[in-house]
């Protein structure tokens, strides 16, 4: 029920906080899909780097077994689950208003843990010899560390941001 002196608004006529940016939802849509693609190459990765993190550990122990690569729906499965994992820890790190002191350098230590072990992952999984029909691009990368370190940067904490901020503009809302 409305009262004749209230005013009905839309989402697009509401008025943006000064300085907040505003882009087109074509825009949002395009960093939605581009965020989703390099979700799951991250978390393909990630799922790679586990798999040889494993094995090295296993080695150094003296167990001579193998952690197979993800493959198939097994690897699809393992590869969405830890990136979902993932990502929300990163979307959620420790905030000082819902812990007291001494729990939130805990949680933050541990948070900090976890996102170096994601970044790691990825690192690593970028960093494993690419396959001979790769692209070029795929095989300078595994094969050059820096640019690996960069690749795995770029997969470890741009996909959330573009895939969050894309949907909000997409619903015509600010993204910052």
């Amino acid at each position: 029920m409305t009262i004749a002196s209230q005013e009905t608004t839309t989402p697009r006529e509401m008025k943006t906080p000064r300085g907040a940016a505003v882009i087109p939802p074509a825009y949002g849509v395009a960093s939605l899909a581009i965020g989703c693609v390099l979700w799951v190459m991250g978390a393909w990765y990630t799922a790679s780097g586990w798999a040889w993190l494993l094995t090295y550990v296993l080695d150094r122990v003296g167990l001579p077994w193998v952690v197979p690569q993800p493959s198939g729906l097994i690897g699809v499965a393992a590869a969405g689950i830890g990136g979902y994992v993932y990502s929300r820890i990163e979307l959620s790190p420790p905030s000082l208003r819902r812990h007291r002191a001494t729990t939130f350098i805990l949680v933050g230590i541990v948070w900090l843990i976890i996102i170096v072990s994601d970044l790691g992952t990825t690192l690593a999984g970028t960093m494993l010899p690419a396959r001979p029909d790769s692209l070029a691009l795929a095989q300078w990368i595994a094969a050059t560390p820096i640019a690996a370190g960069v690749w795995s940067a770029i997969l470890t904490f741009a996909p959330e941001q573009l895939i969050l901020r894309g949907i909000r503009a997409a619903k015509g809302q600010p993204i910052l």
